[in-house]
């Protein structure tokens, strides 16, 4: 279970084979793409593809995908030979005499009675990885020929295996490989899967990966650098895609952190400016209050002493037939309200009482008149009332 999640991480479930083949007539080379979904049924063709550019099969693969490379075309030699506990470089001096292993790649895939051999020169191989790797491909492995089919043949009940580039006489012991270009409708079903010969060879690939069949070869530095190629770019897309998704809800932590912020700072602001208005408002009306009781006190305490002033001038003309009701000096001239002036009768004095006699109020208005602060006077009310037998009088006195 372990290994399967580290695998999925590594590789995803995704998989594509390229099978690398030429037309011996025309040496037209053709690109075929098998792509592969790995279930728990196993693997399931998704779809092929078969091109005559590499660079045409670019848009049915992703950087994230892993892709396993068979370079199948007439510069590799492909051989069946018979089971041999011979070590690698005896078997290929036995069936390729004269051969430099030092310029050359090479591979084995065995059974109990026999084994494929595939050879080509390493500039070759190095030469189509190189052209894989300019065309954004990533190879993560490498097979020669037509060996990895050792992995099929025990699920195929016929005496001819087709592939793309040719076909296998299984009667035959060793096979024998017939590498010309077979145009053949053959499909094969193989632990559920229908195949037709141009997946075959890609198939094959996989299975001997996921079997754990081990080939025989001598290219495993190259093997080595291709996977640890595969395993950084694989690293650097993940890893750049979680920090581009956490630099992005970085950022609409911010907005959302510093957005709320901002609306919030600009509320207190809001809230500032009203408080400082309404501050502004209070300091206004208190001081409006407070020049209003400097005012009133100012304007008292004038009047308490003028009114006394006078009422004592006057208080001595009175005779004992006037009585007073009211004394009101410089006397409000409407209601105090607020935000309004405060308006008084400015140099006036209110008088109104009662006398018994109309010559005795005659005579003490001609008192007032002679008295040094009073300017003029007027009668605003003299009537006389039956039940009282007594003029009830208002009087209006201007000071000087």
């Amino acid at each position: 279970m372990i290994k399967e999640a580290l695998n999925y991480i590594k590789f995803g479930k995704i998989y594509n084979s390229i099978e690398i083949a030429d037309h011996q007539a025309s040496g037209m080379i053709s690109y075929v793409l098998s792509k592969f979904s790995k279930s728990k049924s196993g693997l399931v063709l998704l779809n092929s593809h078969i091109e005559n550019k590499v660079e045409s099969l670019k848009p049915f693969i992703k950087n994230t995908e892993p892709v396993f490379l068979v370079l199948n075309t007439s510069q590799v030699l492909n051989k069946c030979v018979e089971y041999s506990q011979k070590n690698d470089a005896e078997i290929i001096h036995q069936h390729f005499p004269g051969i430099d292993l030092n310029d050359m790649y090479y591979e084995f895939n065995w059974t109990s009675e026999y084994g494929f051999l595939s050879l080509c020169r390493k500039s070759v191989l190095e030469d189509w990885v190189q052209k894989m790797e300019n065309c954004q491909i990533n190879i993560f492995d490498v097979s020669l020929g037509i060996n990895s089919i050792v992995a099929t043949i025990p699920y195929i009940k016929t005496n001819e295996v087709h592939l793309y580039s040719g076909k296998i006489l299984l009667a035959s012991t060793p096979p024998v490989f017939v590498s010309t270009q077979v145009d053949s409708n053959e499909k094969y079903k193989l632990s559920g899967i229908l195949l037709r010969s141009e997946n075959l060879l890609g198939f094959s690939v996989l299975l001997s990966i996921f079997q754990g069949v081990v080939s025989s070869h001598n290219f495993s530095t190259l093997l080595q650098t291709l996977k640890h190629e595969f395993y950084h770019k694989i690293f650097f897309l993940k890893t750049s895609k979680s920090f581009l998704l956490l630099f992005f809800l970085a950022l609409l932590f911010n907005f959302l952190y510093f957005n709320s912020y901002y609306k919030e700072a600009a509320s207190l602001e809001q809230t500032l400016l009203a408080n400082n208005q309404q501050l502004k408002t209070l300091k206004d009306t208190e001081q409006s209050v407070k020049n209003k009781e400097e005012k009133w006190k100012e304007l008292v305490g004038s009047t308490q002493s003028k009114s006394s002033f006078y009422l004592d001038q006057i208080a001595a003309t009175v005779h004992n037939s006037l009585q007073f009701n009211s004394f009101e000096f410089q006397p409000l001239e409407k209601k105090v309200e607020p935000e309004k002036e405060i308006e008084f009768s400015k140099g006036q004095i209110h008088i109104s009482g009662t006398t018994e006699s109309n010559e005795a109020f005659t005579a003490w208005l001609q008192r007032l008149q002679s008295l040094d602060g009073i300017e003029s006077h007027e009668i605003m009310r003299f009537i006389f009332h039956e039940q009282t037998k007594a003029y009830q009088f208002i009087l209006v006195l201007k000071i000087k």
